[in-house]
């Protein structure tokens, strides 16, 4: 309760490399990496009310990007640029503290938050492949390019691993809750459950009701541009996606 310090902690990493393999060839790459962790950072405000720091968690992002490049002159009327790039999104939230999520109205709140833990098998990857290709005939420019993008998250819904909240006035609210904490009978056939509302999506013991989705995603680009006449140009298109 009251303000937390917080503190990041960021690498950052470029490389590039120019090789000019013959006198009509030449490679490049770059390389960027973004490492970042930052304690207590699921919740983001600067002060917490009625808040303990066992609903907060730990922030890790990984970011990978890769740019490769080939130009090459095959003759004096015919260039080609050839290029690749990859890149990786892995996103971690770690949880302070164990479930269950626990709220009392206008007291505190308490436990993992129900959005977390967020594993490490929440990725994005993408590539994509693209060519401009200047052909014998200087009217035409080709260009093509394919991409694909593959995600995936895992165990990734709200209330997986139970919410209490106890509701109402902030001296009833904090009696049934500390009734059921410390198993006191209040001769209403309820020890135990007093709370208001109770929310858990995911059965930790049979695994019913988890998540884990996968999004495959792949696209095609194709085009022509036509130069006709010096005062016209046909630019011919083809477009394809999958999900």
């Amino acid at each position: 309760m009251g303000a937390f310090p917080r503190f990041q902690n960021e690498d950052v990493g470029f490389g590039k490399l120019d090789y000019l393999v013959t006198p009509t060839n030449r490679l490049s790459a770059s390389f960027n990496l973004d490492d970042f962790k930052s304690p207590n950072s699921y919740n983001t405000a600067t002060t917490s009310n009625n808040n303990s720091n066992t609903a907060n968690g730990t922030a890790v992002t990984h970011e990978r990007i890769f740019v490769a490049n080939w130009d090459s002159t095959i003759t004096p009327t015919m260039i080609n640029n050839f290029r690749y790039q990859w890149s990786q999104d892995l996103e971690i939230i770690g949880a302070n503290y164990t479930a269950p999520s626990v709220s009392i109205a206008t007291t505190m709140a308490y436990g993992m938050p129900n959005a977390l833990p967020r594993p490490p098998s929440q990725m994005n990857i993408a590539w994509s492949l693209a060519t401009c290709f200047q052909s014998p005939w200087e009217a035409h420019l080709q260009s093509w390019r394919g991409c694909q993008r593959d995600s995936r998250v895992a165990d990734q819904l709200v209330s997986r691993r139970g919410v209490y909240n106890y509701n109402g006035a902030a001296d009833t609210a904090f009696t049934n809750w500390a009734a059921d904490v410390m198993g006191i009978n209040l001769g209403d056939g309820l020890t135990g459950r007093h709370w208001s509302t109770f929310v858990q999506v995911t059965d930790p013991v049979t695994g019913v009701g988890k998540d884990d989705f996968y999004n495959n995603d792949v696209a095609g680009f194709v085009e022509d541009s036509w130069k006709v006449r010096s005062n016209l140009t046909l630019n011919l298109v083809f477009v394809t996606m999958c999900s």
